[in-house]
């Protein structure tokens, strides 16, 4: 059933992201069809067309997204002092997150080339360089705050958000149903002291 036509555009896209994402988990990150989540939102094909030129540009803009909520929920807590205790706290809610959207982000861990050298793949490429752009902020007041010792921010934020991935890839290797939250000293601990004995 096609939603009212007073639905305001963003809403209308909100739930089409939404839809999509749904769609995704079931079919496949690029084996689903456009009039497939299109049904799911209840809009017509054509207009789902003027919101997303293809499902390349659909999926980014679901990882976008996914990206905006993460970063709405880091945001407060990019403040709190000192800038450890803003690490660790960011570092319990991406492990939250994980939980949170594990069904979406569990099935599309991998690379996906059709979005490579495309204005869409740029445009995710963008997106995740400002969130690595937030962490990198915390983590340069660490060192600053002699908390982690000086050493290339941009590395350093790129370490701690891979390592979060690899323990959502833990949590799949291992078919775990635990929370990943309360893993978070675990992963401060090893974000702070490596694997080495010193």
């Amino acid at each position: 059933m096609a939603r009212p036509r007073t639905e305001k555009p963003e809403i209308r896209r909100a739930n089409i992201l939404e839809a999509a994402r749904e769609v995704m988990i079931r079919k496949g990150s690029l084996d689903f069809v456009m009039s497939d989540v299109a049904k799911k939102a209840g809009v017509a094909s054509g207009t789902l067309y003027l919101y997303f030129k293809d499902k390349i540009e659909l999926f980014a803009a679901v990882f976008i997204d996914l990206l905006d909520r993460l970063d709405d929920k880091l945001l407060p807590e990019k403040n709190i002092e000192p800038g450890i205790d803003a690490l660790r706290a960011m570092s319990e809610t991406m492990l939250e997150f994980i939980d949170e959207y594990q069904d979406f982000l569990f099935q599309f861990t991998g690379e996906h080339p059709a979005l490579c050298n495309t204005k869409t793949g740029d445009r995710l490429k963008d997106r995740f360089v400002s969130h690595l752009k937030n962490l990198a902020d915390v983590i340069q007041r660490c060192m600053e705050e002699g908390s982690l010792r000086r050493t290339d921010v941009s590395f350093a934020s790129l370490h701690f958000s891979f390592l979060i991935r690899m323990f959502m890839i833990n949590k799949i290797i291992h078919q775990s149903t635990k929370p990943l939250r309360h893993k978070t000293p675990e992963f401060m601990d090893l974000f702070l002291r490596g694997l080495g004995n010193d």
